[in-house]
């Protein structure tokens, strides 16, 4: 008599023969067909080798279980494949993309894809997280029915010269709406909270229903435009006022790099790229004195950072602003000053110290002052 079927049990997981036909059933895999992960954390790896096990050994250690952590390798040249393979091996729920550099946007869109969760959460290589963070942020989020569940962040530096970068860099909020009971509506100013997307848990039905990714272009910045494509479809949001969230800054961070680089100017591909997600939603002038009013912060600051060299290409960039549907007569006066200046602001920092001429502009501006965003900035990290 022959048997269609038998079962064998190995310590790497369950061989089948059905009908002659022998297939292995690992236990990776026997957990993805029925193991359905409740979040997805994604993490996006570039040449982090020297960071990259204390982050996975945060998340592999978390009170909670229904989880799954994609980890998209984005053409790393260290040795952070291996420690990749090595921990995946350990953990089954560690799922792994290996792409060509592409990019921080492109590895979180990536992730995003092959997603599994209710909920998303990014985190960065080069962080961790307190062993109860997922716990909290879905407990939370499911009680509440936010649409975005935040947790405070503490940021750190290695070095004495990062600590100044870390200085004040521990809150996603604005002070005012720092009360953590239930939810608080978001709808109408999306930057009531900070712009990095990292420790929040966003409805992966949200991300679904509007097709929503990260931008394809190569830039840096990328959270301003997410904060608010996701940002205006969102009603509500809630938080933990508790400081599980761990970012770390160094000398690899944007921050330390960008200067008298053409690199700050991203921001303003950033802008434009905002102001038309928006607008597809016929949203635009609903948030436009928002928009000009942060706009004209981010072109000085870059303005200020690009350097002397760059100020060609920043006049170039500057006029996307002017074809913005409906911005204001003042704000185009403001966008034609800085672009028609004879000096630029760069060199004026020369003359003067930057914060004098920051000052100085900024007084001058009629636009008012922001809430949440301005007095909170962020601190993006260099993944190229």
């Amino acid at each position: 008599m022959i048997r269609l079927f038998s079962l064998e049990y190995t310590p790497k997981g369950r061989k089948i023969t059905f009908c002659g036909f022998r297939f292995s059933i690992s236990l990776r895999s026997r957990m993805q067909m029925f193991f359905r992960p409740l979040i997805s954390v994604i993490v996006p790896v570039y040449n982090v080798e020297k960071y990259l096990p204390q982050c996975l050994d945060s998340l592999i250690k978390q009170t909670f279980l229904p989880f799954e952590i994609i980890c998209v390798n984005d053409g790393s040249t260290d040795k952070s494949p291996e420690i990749l393979s090595r921990y995946a091996d350990r953990d089954p729920r560690i799922r792994i993309i290996s792409r060509t550099n592409g990019g921080l946007s492109a590895a979180r869109n990536a992730g995003l894809k092959i997603a599994r969760g209710k909920y998303i959460f990014f985190i960065d290589s080069d962080d961790w997280i307190e062993p109860n963070t997922l716990e909290k942020l879905f407990a939370t989020a499911e009680s509440t029915g936010a649409d975005l569940t935040c947790v405070h962040f503490r940021a750190f530096a290695e070095t004495e010269n990062d600590k100044r970068q870390a200085n004040g860099k521990q809150s996603y909020f604005d002070q005012s709406e720092q009360t953590p009971e239930g939810c608080r509506p978001l709808s109408d100013n999306p930057l009531k909270i900070h712009v990095v997307v990292n420790g929040k848990l966003h409805k992966k039905s949200i991300i679904e229903k509007f097709s929503l990714s990260f931008p394809h272009e190569r830039l840096i910045h990328e959270d301003e435009y997410w904060a608010w494509a996701y940002g205006i479809h969102c009603q509500s949001y809630s938080y933990l006022p508790d400081p599980l969230y761990h970012y770390r800054i160094h000398r690899n961070s944007i921050t330390g790099t960008e200067k008298n680089s053409p690199r700050p100017l991203d921001i303003i591909d950033i802008n434009l790229l905002t102001a038309e997600e928006i607008r597809r939603y016929d949203r635009l002038e609903q948030y436009l004195p928002q928009l000009e009013n942060i706009f004209n912060r981010h072109l000085t600051s870059a303005l200020l950072k690009s350097g002397a060299e760059h100020y060609g290409e920043a006049r170039r960039k500057m006029a996307g602003y002017l074809q913005i549907p409906g911005i204001s007569k003042q704000f185009k006066e403001n966008i034609s000053a800085l672009a028609e200046a004879e000096i630029p602001l760069s060199v004026l920092c020369f003359l003067l110290s930057e914060d004098t001429v920051r000052t100085l502009l900024l007084k001058k501006s009629p636009l008012p002052p922001t809430t949440g965003y301005a007095s909170i900035q962020a601190v993006p990290r260099l993944h190229t």
